[in-house]
């Protein structure tokens, strides 16, 4: 099974993490918006269910 990357996945967590930094409520300069904290939280549970996928297929 292949998991297609998005640009998003290709990057590291940590980088992602640092582009929605909302240590001081912006996100690099842009306003955090309750639609991009949905955003950033759906594509965190997508990527983590993704990897957990592949590390399960590896273990069979």
């Amino acid at each position: 099974m292949k998991v297609k990357l998005s640009a998003f996945h290709k990057l590291g967590i940590e980088e992602i993490k640092d582009m929605f930094d909302v240590s001081n409520g912006k996100q690099n300069g842009y306003p955090i918006s309750r639609k991009n904290i949905l955003i950033i939280k759906f594509f965190f549970r997508n990527i983590s269910l993704k990897t957990t996928k592949l590390h399960m297929q590896e273990i069979q």
